[in-house]
């Protein structure tokens, strides 16, 4: 299938579709950060620009958003001026690349005319199946080899023994549970899954190290899923990354030996 995370990015290349997957754009977040009283430069034109080096690096002919390209629920004077940012993102890439997205639960009842729009039960395209996360997915994804989703905006969180930490954005790739899949979509085979980083720099996320996401990712086992850099690197499974450090020198409980 040919699905490769960019290096560096939060952005996944698909040779056989020659496409580009991206997801948690949240456009126009920036309001929300205001209304606290905390000013951040408008991300939107960073985005474009970071998506058309993808497009110019790899040759991609689509893109593909799983989900939450816009970010505002309410708030009518908010939601008008992110609809003037939306808009410019559609505009500059649907000039280059066709867009497709699969809607997340920011996306309400978003329209346009520059992009084909899926709802949030997702897509079948060939082998891989494509959603959001915040919705179960359709019957569709019982017949593929792997399901991308997004939604969690994953992080994992790093901590030395004297208690000093950091948080990163991190890919998340595992194994569906079996008898999940069967009791649900009626069919027990082996499946893997994608969970995507967010793409907007600012949309912060959740340390999957420290929550464990319920719901719709119960179906995939997380404790076994392995955990990789934006550059790459494996950082092993998230049950042996799930421990707390003890400061003072003192012995970490909870860390696999």
């Amino acid at each position: 299938m040919n699905l490769q995370p960019v290096y560096g990015e939060r952005a996944l290349y698909w040779k056989d579709e020659n496409a580009i997957i991206v997801a948690d754009l949240h456009i126009g977040m920036e309001f929300e950060f205001r209304e606290h009283g905390i000013n951040i430069p408008f991300q939107t034109d960073r985005m474009v620009e970071r998506c058309e080096r993808l497009i110019e690096s790899t040759g991609a002919e689509r893109i593909i958003i799983l989900g939450d390209l816009k970010h505002m629920i309410a708030g009518k004077e908010q939601l008008m001026e992110e609809r003037k940012h939306v808009s410019i993102f559609l505009k500059r890439l649907s000039e280059k690349v066709e867009i497709v997205l699969v809607k997340g639960n920011h996306d309400g009842s978003i329209r346009s005319r520059r992009m084909k729009i899926y709802g949030p039960r997702g897509i079948k395209i060939g082998e891989v199946f494509l959603f959001h996360g915040h919705a179960w997915p359709g019957k569709e994804i019982a017949d593929v080899s792997i399901a991308i989703a997004s939604h969690l905006h994953p992080h994992v969180k790093i901590v030395n023994e004297l208690g000093y930490s950091y948080i990163q954005p991190c890919w998340v790739r595992g194994k569906m549970k079996k008898e999940i899949m069967k009791k649900r979509y009626g069919r027990e085979k082996k499946m893997e899954f994608i969970i995507m980083p967010a793409f907007n720099e600012i949309a912060g996320g959740v340390a999957i190290n420290e929550s464990m996401p319920e719901k719709v990712f119960s179906m995939m086992d997380m404790d076994n899923a392995n955990v990789f850099s934006l550059e790459g690197i494996n950082f092993g499974r998230i049950r042996n990354l799930r421990y707390t450090h003890i400061m003072h020198g003192e012995k970490n409980e909870g860390a696999d030996n």
